[in-house]
Parts: C-alpha cells; sequence; structure tokens
C-alpha cells in the first residue's frame, strides 16, 4: 500500500513542493558552476572544435572530413562556436542548462513523495550526471532524450508518439547508435499493451508479435555478432529479451493500436532525421555519409581496446584494494561500485517481479522498457564512462516502482550515501599520469578551461614546438586520435581523417591514407604512441614515415612523438 503523502493537496503543501524544487534546482545550478570548467579531455575536446571549425570554413561531414557523428552535435557545436565564440567552453553551456533541468523533471515526475526524499533524488540526478564527465559528448544530450521518451510515453496519451518519434529522431541525429536503441525501447513500448489473461478472440495481434520480436532479435543479433561475453549478457543484454518476450507473451497490443502508435512514431522520427538527410542531399554525398557514420562505428565494439574492458572491474578492483588496503576509504570505494554496479540488475529484477505480479503499474512500463533497450548504449566501451550514461534511467525506474515510504526511504539514504562518497573520491576524472584535483588555468588559445598542470605543461610544449616548426599555413597530421592539436595550433589536417582508429580498419584505407599523406606532405607528424588506440596500422604509418627518410624525430614530449619533414 502506498502511504506516501502528496505534498501539493494543499496550498501549504504546494509551497513546500516549490521549496523543495528551488532547492533542487540551487544544488544543480552550484555543481555546475563549480565543476562546469575543472576539467578536460582533450581528445574529444578536440574532436568536437575540429568538426565546428570544419564546418564553419563550409566542410561538409561525410564528404571533406569524415566523422563518425552523425551530424546534429557538430551543427550545434559550429552554432555555438559562431555565435558564443571560438573557446572550448562554448560546447558546455547547452549542458549545463540540461543538468539543471533533469533534476526538476524528475521531481515533478514524483506527485507523491516526502520533502526528502525529493530533495535527495534532485540531488542524485544533479550529481550523476554531466559532472560525472565533463566532455561534451554526444551521450549526455541522448541521455537526456530518453529521459524525456519515457517520460511522454509514460502519460498514456497516444498522439504523445508523434513526440517521442521526434525525441528519438533527434537522438539518432545526434549519436545513431543511442538513436537506434532508444527506437528500440519505443517500438517495445508501443507493441505493449494491457495485462490480459485471455487474448480477444475477435482481434489480431500479429504486429505485435512480429514487431516485438524483431525489437528483441536485433540488438540482441547486434552485440553477439561483435562482442559477446557471458557476464555481459547476464549483466545487461539478457533484460530487453525478458521483457520483449513477456509483452508479446501476456500483454500485446491489438493491431490497430499499433499502428495507431506507429505511424506518429514514424512520422516524428522522419520529421526530426529529415532536415540531416536533406543536408546531406544538398551540400555532401550521402553514399559516403552513409558509410563513414552508420555503418563503420557499428564495427567499434570488437576492437582489440575494447576487447579488456569489463563493467565488473570497478567493483572488483575496489574489493581486492579493500582486502590490500582495508581503511575507511577502501571501504567507501568499494560500497559505492558495489552499489553504482548492482543499480541496473536491481531494477530490472524489481521491474519483473512486479510485471510477473501485475503490480507494475501501466504508465511505468516505458520507463522499464526504455532503459532495457537504451542500456545497450553502454556496451561500446564497457567502462564506468559508459555505465554512467545509462545509468540514470535503471535508477528512475527504479525509483518509480516503489511505492512504500519504507522503501522510499532507505532509497534516500543509499542515493544519500552514494553522493557524499562521490563528491569526495570521484567528483571528476584525474588526468594522467597521477591523479589530482589541483587544476590551474590552461592558458591556451580558445580553451577557458581549468585543467591538470601536468596537461597544461605537456600541451604547452608540444603547441610550442609545432608553432616552432611550421607556419600557419602548414598542414600537420595528429594520430592516431589528436584532433586538439588541429584546433590549438591553427595548422591544416592534410585527410579527411580525424581519427585513424575509427577510420583505418583495413589495407586499403591505410594505402590509401599513405598515398594523401605523400601527396600533401605535412611539414609535421604528431604520433601518441601511449594511447590505447595507437594499433597496427597507426605502427606501421609511423615505420612508413621514418623509413621512407623523409621526416626525422625532432623530441618526445611525454607520450608524443614530433616528427618535422626535411
Amino acid at each position: 500500500m502506498n502511504d506516501a503523502v502528496d505534498i501539493r493537496k494543499t496550498g501549504k503543501n504546494q509551497i513546500a513542493f516549490a521549496v523543495c524544487l528551488t532547492i533542487v534546482a540551487a544544488l544543480a545550478t552550484t555543481l555546475m558552476a563549480y565543476f562546469y570548467n575543472q576539467y578536460w579531455f582533450p581528445v574529444d575536446e578536440g574532436y568536437f572544435a575540429y568538426m565546428a571549425d570544419q564546418t564553419n570554413s563550409g566542410h561538409v561531414f561525410g564528404k571533406d572530413f569524415f566523422s563518425n557523428n552523425t551530424g546534429y552535435l557538430i551543427l550545434l557545436d559550429a552554432f555555438l562556436f559562431e555565435h558564443l565564440g571560438r573557446d572550448l567552453i562554448v560546447f558546455r553551456y547547452p549542458l549545463m542548462i540540461i543538468s539543471v533541468i533533469t533534476p526538476l523533471i524528475v521531481c515533478l515526475l514524483f506527485r507523491q513523495a516526502r520533502p526528502f526524499f525529493l530533495i535527495v533524488t534532485g540531488a542524485w540526478f544533479a550529481v550523476f550526471g554531466f559532472v560525472q564527465f565533463l566532455n561534451p559528448s554526444a551521450n549526455w544530450y541522448c541521455l537526456f532524450f530518453a529521459l524525456l521518451t519515457a517520460e511522454l510515453l509514460s502519460r498514456e496519451k497516444p498522439q504523445l508518439y508523434f513526440l517521442a518519434g521526434i525525441l528519438v529522431g533527434l537522438t539518432l541525429g545526434f549519436r545513431h547508435a543511442s538513436g537506434l536503441f532508444l527506437g528500440a525501447g519505443l517500438l517495445c513500448c508501443l507493441v505493449c499493451g494491457d495485462y490480459r489473461d485471455h487474448k480477444e478472440p475477435q482481434k489480431s495481434y500479429a504486429l505485435a508479435y512480429v514487431i516485438g520480436t524483431l525489437t528483441v532479435l536485433a540488438p540482441v543479433f547486434y552485440t553477439i555478432i561483435t562482442r559477446f561475453d557471458v557476464s555481459t549478457f547476464l549483466y545487461l543484454n539478457i533484460w530487453p529479451i525478458i521483457f520483449g518476450c513477456f509483452v508479446m507473451a501476456r500483454m500485446p497490443a491489438t493491431n490497430a493500436v499499433v499502428i495507431q502508435r506507429f505511424w506518429r512514431a514514424a512520422a516524428g522520427g522522419i520529421i526530426a532525421i529529415a532536415p540531416l538527410i536533406l543536408y546531406q542531399l544538398a551540400c555532401g554525398d550521402i553514399s559516403i555519409w552513409f558509410a563513414t557514420t552508420i555503418v563503420e562505428p557499428l564495427t567499434l565494439l570488437g576492437r582489440e581496446h575494447y576487447a579488456d574492458a569489463h563493467f565488473w572491474d570497478k567493483p572488483v578492483v575496489s574489493a581486492q584494494l579493500l582486502f590490500e588496503m582495508p581503511n575507511i576509504v577502501t571501504f567507501g570505494n568499494f560500497l559505492y561500485w558495489i552499489i553504482i554496479w548492482s543499480a541496473i540488475p536491481v531494477a530490472m529484477i524489481t521491474g519483473l517481479v512486479q510485471t510477473y505480479r501485475r503490480q507494475l503499474e501501466p504508465r511505468l512500463m516505458p520507463f522499464v522498457l526504455i532503459a532495457a533497450f537504451y542500456g545497450y548504449c553502454a556496451l561500446y566501451y564497457q567502462h564506468q564512462i559508459y555505465l554512467y550514461y545509462v545509468l540514470p534511467l535503471f535508477v528512475l525506474a527504479l525509483l518509480l516502482m516503489l511505492k512504500s515510504k519504507t522503501a522510499r526511504l532507505s532509497a534516500a539514504v543509499i542515493m544519500l550515501f552514494t553522493i557524499v562518497l562521490n563528491l569526495v573520491l570521484f567528483a571528476a576524472v584525474a588526468d594522467e599520469p597521477t591523479p589530482t584535483r589541483d587544476y590551474v588555468p590552461a592558458e591556451l588559445d580558445g580553451v577557458s578551461l581549468h585543467i591538470s598542470p601536468y596537461s597544461k605543461a605537456m600541451y604547452g610544449e608540444v603547441i610550442e614546438t609545432v608553432e616552432e616548426l611550421s607556419d600557419t599555413d602548414d598542414s600537420i597530421f595528429a594520430f592516431p586520435a589528436n584532433p586538439e592539436f588541429y584546433f590549438l595550433t591553427g595548422r591544416k589536417n592534410p585527410t579527411p581523417y580525424i581519427s585513424t582508429s575509427v577510420s583505418i580498419h583495413n589495407d586499403a584505407q591505410y594505402e590509401e591514407l599513405v598515398r594523401m599523406l605523400e601527396v600533401a606532405a605535412p611539414q609535421m607528424l604528431i604520433v601518441n604512441f601511449k594511447d590505447k588506440y595507437f594499433q597496427e596500422y597507426d605502427k606501421a604509418l609511423e615505420q612508413h614515415f621514418v623509413e621512407s627518410g623523409d621526416y626525422r624525430l625532432h623530441k618526445t614530449v611525454e607520450r608524443f612523438r614530433i616528427y618535422e619533414k626535411l
């Protein structure tokens, strides 16, 4: 029985609710104000900056330069550069706004919650968002779109499937893998009907069976052919299968309902993605854009540098540290990662049990289904950052399924505990070679961010060397994935390739890149030989130019070998 009290039923409680929202907004805003410029991830920052510069110079992604980004984020970043200034910090402004809005939306979802639960929940969603990885990644936008999609579908109004389709289309335009998995979740929602023991014989449910089967099999097949291991399957992959099969077996929607929902969602999705398609048709080569943006990224999951990572690495390592160095810090670290790691299976098992017992309200089913399918986004790279890209959806689904005062109070206490541990131990991702929180102003052109002294010194020396050995009209080539140097030095990239690790994965592509570099002859080569992406073709490329006699090693700066043209 739900014994919580709606704090908005009276004028007094409406004021209390407003106070809670104000506190959450203040907490989220303060968090953003403090952290938003306290870290950089130079490779990704440079990746987005380079593409924005290229776009503002009249070049077209998928034609003049190759990217695994679908396109909307490129256009947004170019707009921000054009109107707010050519500085990395402007990429963070939209995400700061999203980071404040998201906790407020979450609070609005809990119409039967007490102030303590409301405030802690809002604070949790403020802390476990953009702050976890201060990087203008498309994943943060897509997570926000996924949350909005689940919220719209929970209202059980057929016309809202149109808006949900728009959100899926936007997600596809920001990051196509996220859009595909969110779309799969939407499809499972639209074939989901009411609980039923016996189907009505006069009605057909064929579409629910067909669409449901394809929806369940597609992401599973994708995972199996790219990377499959039993632990990941049991941890993350199994939930869409279970819930999809349950929907088809016990609560399929009729053909009429499926058609009504489908055409609305499809119309919204087409409208949302159409501008990007038209842009490519008018300005670019849509076949190259499709190959480099849609097809190639789907092959990355099985790459060497992703294969050794597992979601259970953090809990296992934290347990080992606790055993080797038993103290309050390692104990807190262990508890933190156990809680974070277990949130996904706990949410999904709770949803499964409630669904089986018919205790799950139909309006909450979209949150469970969207979380289950969208969780596949984390499979791209089994690192804690990718876990954070999907974790909030699972936590939200779990919180919505908690009804009793005791359960919500327990959840609030656990969330508060993880917030404290997170802010104390894991508030920011540290730069190499040693963790540090002593960030200093970068003092680099176009970088109004605070970075580690180590990173500042390293990049400062590389930039100084580039400026010493080349002119502004010269080209340089940085690989395997360091486009930040094009942005930081103003030098040109003589090829359309931003990252060799993404674009070069067969002999023909390698030979084409070598030919381009021999014809263009960049003034300098910058090789990040300690990068995880520095793989077979990158090593061969460096060796080719060393043996050619056209380049000599000028100096080595930490992880970078800098070659100059003779």
